[in-house]
This record gives C-alpha cells, structure tokens and sequence, in this order.
C-alpha cells in the first residue's frame, strides 16, 4: 500500500491547509485534524496564524499580478521562493501545534494567484509544490483551480465545499460571506449536501481599499486599520455612483473576478479621480468601503435574495476586522441576521485555509472538491495536483 492509499484509508488526518489571497497580505496556515465522512466531516483546528510576505517578495508578486513583463527566469525564481514561503509557513503552524513535521499526513496549498481569467478558462497559482514537500516531509496537493476550468466551471469559488458540509442547517438558510481581497459569498438553503447549494465573486473585498491605501500614502499604510479613517471620511457620492455601474455587478452567477477586474487598474482610476478633486484621503477611503459594502449588499439583493430567504449572514476573512465595513454592510441587510462566523466556534481568520485543507483531503482520497452550482462547472471533479512526499 502506497502513502496516498494509506492516506485514503484512515479515519483521521493531521493536515496542513495553506493559502495567500488577492490582498497579498501574507500567507495563512492552518493545522486541522480532519475526521468523519465527506458530506459530514468534523475539523478541529490545532494551529493557526499569517506569515506576512517580505516587501520584496510582495512587490514581486503584485508585479507580475499586474501584467508587469518579467523574463521566464524571473516567473520561475517567484514561483520556487514563494514555495519556498508557503513550506516555511507550513513548518510555523506546525511548530506552534507544538508538533514535527513527520506528524503531518497532507499538506494542501492553493500557492498564490498571480492570473484569473475565468472567461478564457485561464488561471494561475504560483508556490511550487515539490519545495513544500521538501519542507515538510509530506503528499501536497495543490493547483486546485485548472480540474474545474477544464469541467467547464469557473474555478473558484472553493470554499463552497466546507461550507455546505460544516454549515449548513436543516432548518435555517444562511449566506457565508467571505470578505478577503475578494467578497464572495456561498448561499445554503436549508437542507443537507450540496443540493441547492451556489456562491459567486460578489466583486471587491478588501483590496481596492488596501491598495488605495498603500499607493495614497506611499506604503505608509498598508491598511484602514479598523475602518478608521473610513469612519473620519464622507463619501463621494457621484464617484460612487460611477463605481456601482462597473459591468460586473450585472453579470448573473456563476462568476468569479480577481486584481485583472478589481486591482491596479481600478486603484489607478482612483488615484486619478482624487488628483483631480478636492477629497481628502479620508474620503476616497470612504467611498472606496461604501462602495465595497454596497456591491456585496447588491449582489445580495439581486442574485440571492429572489431565490432564497436568507435568515442569517455569517462573516470571515480579513474584511470581519473593518467596523466600518461591518457596520455598513450589517445596515443595508438590516432584516438579516449579520454576524462574525466566530459566533459558530470558527475563526473568521482561518476558513479559507481550513477549506484548502479540507479539498486536500478529498483530492487525496480521489473524492469531487467542487461544488457544480457554485463554480458553473458541468459536473463534480477530482481537483489538484498530487507532489508526493520526497520519501514516498
């Protein structure tokens, strides 16, 4: 019996969920033990935190994110440091379990998105695997997007998988925000399985703001830290107005976007729009949240809401931290329940690696990680790339 058929037979495994998302903010490690059946699994997460990028690492990706020309030479360095970055961080997590790295039985990496085109059926996650394996000693999954492009889906969203299965109540409908650089959100009727069961991009999470930010102050800031100086800004309102007329937000799911729609392009008209007017810093920043709240808020309204009665709307990633943001989006959803997914026992911090985790598992044990209904795709598909262990 080889490792992976060992690995498809256990009732337990001690597995390592890895993931940095469009904010580039640094990579997130989870260490979960997962037991329990596919559409029942249980989690119990031992370890977590972010590995911050280094500014040179950061700039390097954001670069190349933004379709700046780099020789293959330089695109293949990337690749292997940011392997390189997501084994150590691996190898952080693990440490703070207060474990080896021989305790691991699978490590699931999403690596870093560097290109994501879903209408052309393109994607690109960099982190080169086998400098993972190395690492630590362990099977990696990872490149989980191309399976579900090549069903004809959008490949993305992922989460939808742990969603459903941890989520969803026989009696409650509930939406999942997810507010990282992108927002996205899962829509779970009530019920069991996957039946029923969409999500889509609802369009910008954090990363107009961040980026905004950044690029305002010259790297000053990398953050609204807390929402604060949203909070001291009014909103540009014709700006705004102009925003919420971006052809995205009428395109009905399946739909997936990223920085190619949302990133520098986008900051730069920004940077452009508050040149030529007399907003202060603060203002941009305002208006760049309302209008992030309002496209989550919309999109809601639109393409949720005329299909399911949502009761309840539960908030992760790093979008849960800005009371701006969360006051905002908690007001235009006045007649829903919007709260942390703290509240349910789940850092809001560590879902989406604890979801890479849970894909890796199931790619390890040749079961669907894609849910149809959310990524578009024709059917459910095994997704991901097997690196085996250096050891076997």
């Amino acid at each position: 019996m080889n490792r992976l058929d060992d690995l498809a037979a256990r009732e337990s495994l001690l597995v390592v969920g890895l993931i940095s998302g469009t904010s580039v903010d640094g990579i997130d490690a989870v260490l979960a033990e997962i037991t329990g059946p596919p559409d029942a699994p249980r989690v119990r997460q031992q370890a977590f935190l972010t590995v911050p990028w280094t500014d040179v690492l950061r700039r390097e990706i954001l670069a190349v994110a933004a379709g700046e020309p780099r020789a293959p030479r330089e695109i293949c360095r990337l690749d292997h440091k940011v392997g390189e970055a997501f084994g150590e961080a691996a190898a952080r997590v693990v440490e703070a379990a207060s474990l080896e790295p021989s305790a691991v039985d699978l490590v699931g990496s999403h690596g870093q998105t560097i290109h994501h085109d879903p209408e052309a059926g393109e994607t690109w996650q960099i982190g080169e695997p086998t400098r993972i394996a190395a690492r630590i000693g362990a099977p990696v999954v990872s490149d989980f997007r191309r399976a579900d492009q090549a069903a004809g889906g959008q490949g993305a969203p992922l989460v939808p998988l742990l969603d459903a299965a941890l989520f969803r109540s026989p009696e409650r409908s509930r939406v999942l925000l997810n507010v990282g650089g992108i927002a996205n959100v899962t829509v779970l009727p009530p019920g069991h399985g996957h039946e029923g069961v969409f999500a889509f991009d609802t369009g910008p999470g954090n990363v107009l703001i961040d980026e905004f930010v950044r690029h305002a102050t010259w790297g000053e800031l990398h953050r609204d830290e807390g929402g604060k100086l949203a909070a001291a800004g009014t909103v540009d309102e014709e700006l705004l107005e102009g925003f919420l007329e971006h052809p995205y937000f009428y395109e009905p799911p399946p739909k997936s976007t990223g920085r190619e729609v949302f990133g520098a392009g986008f900051v730069s008209l920004t940077l452009g729009e508050w040149a030529g007017s007399r907003d202060r810093l603060e203002d941009l920043v305002a208006t760049l949240t309302e209008f992030t709240a309002l496209s989550i808020t919309e999109s809601i309204r639109a393409y949720v809401q005329p299909r399911v009665r949502i009761r309840e709307v539960l908030v992760s990633g790093g979008g849960v931290h800005n009371k701006t943001l969360m006051r905002r989006i908690t007001e235009e959803l006045a007649e829903i329940d919007v709260v942390s997914l703290e509240t349910t026992g789940f850092s809001p911090d560590a879902k989406e690696a604890i979801a890479i985790a849970l894909l890796a598992r199931e790619s390890a044990c040749g079961r669907p990680g894609n849910v149809p209904g959310a990524t578009g795709a024709g059917q459910a598909v095994v997704l991901g790339h097997i690196t085996p262990s250096p050891t076997g």
